[in-house]
């Protein structure tokens, strides 16, 4: 579980003004989307705050918003999920409303929530990432002739170029109506499935914003009998990163996001046929090569692919100092550049790796600087590939029946998700302080 990740998710419901039964599911929606935070997100329940119906007034969302800044003024939360579903507008001078569950259309102008204010609301919250689901632009709401609907109720380079790491993604883009279905919205459905990881490969463990963006525009259009996209919006020059939403460490989830027997219904009640087949917008993808350019992925077998620019580079982590100094040879992109992407990168076995590699250029590796309280360090770092490629160069000329049963549990320790376990751990610390070990160094040296 992530302690420091937020989410606030309001669905407006139907209002007692101007909105169709119909509306009552983004209140449905808001309550499902915060058991699929708990539950895929690992969010904690108390750092989730769900608003529908009453709750989700116009002072109810400030407040809500206003906590969340304050629960992240003393610590940045690592990532924040913010879901809106309800009515957007914008009025002919430009300035775009949330509306509320108690905004009026006799009073819309003071009762919906000016998207400038919830944008800088927004702003104050300290996060690293952040991620905005928008489900606004619903047939019906306020008639207003000064309103028209709109997918986006806020000025969305007004967020997304001020700190790296903020993305919006909406149900559908202006021209469109976002769909209302049942038991649930499309927009919500798609995004429940690939949340749960329905388009991962066996292997794959990750979830990341961008390749759930395209699992929901690519199965929401179909779906919607090609009606509604969903639209994301990134700033490149904001120098945003494909971000990881969901960890799964065993790979591909088992489990089925909805129920098999589970029927989806659009607004006339018919049945939504699920198993139509969707397509890949190929154009639309390519608006977001930039986010692919620096990429690392952890396959099935653990080796480390990063692509720099669009060059692919496979690391197996296994390998020995030699052949990582042939790798680095062969490629056609700077060794620093490499090195501080694997470093920056999210995943533990990409960090290790990187540091592995700026260890070996710099000859940190050499037996002869090697001490007792670098193998502790290294072991305690959980940098285990590093540390036993040192403790086979002691052992190379006069093997021992101590290191080559601790060997084995280091070798099993690196093919497993979670490291090495406390009890081994203990023991490892143990023998890099025996005098087998301090007699070796002491060889070198």
């Amino acid at each position: 579980m992530t302690e420091n990740t937020h989410a606030l998710l309001i669905g407006i419901g139907q209002r007692p003004e101007g909105d169709s039964e119909a509306m009552a599911i983004t209140a449905t929606d808001a309550k499902k989307m915060a058991i699929e935070l708990e539950k895929r997100a690992k969010v904690p329940q108390d750092n989730i705050t769900c608003l529908i119906k009453e709750q989700a007034s116009k002072q109810g969302i400030l407040t809500a918003l206003d906590n969340l800044i304050a629960q992240t003024s003393t610590q940045t939360a690592d990532m924040v999920w913010v879901y809106f579903s309800g009515h957007g507008y914008r009025s002919k001078k430009a300035k775009h409303y949330l509306i509320c569950h108690d905004t009026t259309e006799a009073d819309w102008q003071t009762s919906a929530l000016l998207g400038s204010e919830f944008v800088a609301k927004l702003q104050q919250i300290k996060t690293d990432k952040m991620l905005i689901l928008l489900d606004c632009c619903h047939a019906g709401g306020i008639t207003a002739d000064a309103l028209e609907p709109t997918a986006i109720p806020f000025e969305p380079e007004s967020l997304l170029k001020i700190q790296p790491n903020r993305v919006v993604l909406t149900a559908s883009h202006a021209q469109q109506t976002s769909l209302t279905s049942t038991p649930v919205s499309l927009f919500t459905f798609a995004l429940v499935e690939g949340l749960a990881g329905t388009y991962l490969q066996t292997d794959e463990k990750d979830i990341k914003f961008f390749d759930l963006a395209m699992y929901v525009r690519e199965r929401v259009y179909p779906l919607s009998k090609r009606k509604q996209q969903p639209q994301l919006n990134v700033l490149e020059e904001s120098s945003t990163k494909n971000f990881v939403l969901v960890h799964y460490p065993e790979g591909k989830p088992t489990e089925r996001a909805f129920e098999e027997a589970f029927q989806l219904m659009d607004e006339t009640k018919s049945i939504i046929n699920l198993q139509e087949p969707t397509q890949t917008d190929t154009a639309y993808r390519q608006q977001f090569q930039w986010l692919m350019k620096n990429e690392v992925k952890i396959d099935g077998n653990h080796n480390v692919v990063t692509a720099i620019n669009g060059q692919n580079i496979t690391i197996n982590q296994g390998a020995s100092d030699e052949k990582l100094l042939e790798i680095l040879a062969a490629q056609q992109v700077q060794n620093a550049e490499l090195i501080a992407m694997l470093k920056n990168a999210q995943e533990k076995e990409a960090q290790s790796l990187g540091q592995r590699l700026e260890n070996l250029l710099k000859g940190a590796d050499s037996p002869v600087k090697t001490t007792i309280e670098e193998l502790r360090n290294l072991a305690q770092q959980g940098d285990l590939q590093s540390l036993l490629d040192k403790l086979d160069a002691l052992f190379e000329q006069k093997p021992h029946f101590s290191y080559s049963q601790m060997r084995q549990n280091l070798q099993f320790a690196l093919n497993n998700p979670m490291g090495i376990p406390p009890h081994q751990m203990q023991g490892l610390l143990v023998f890099l302080g025996s005098n087998e070990v301090k007699k070796r160094l002491n060889e070198l040296t």
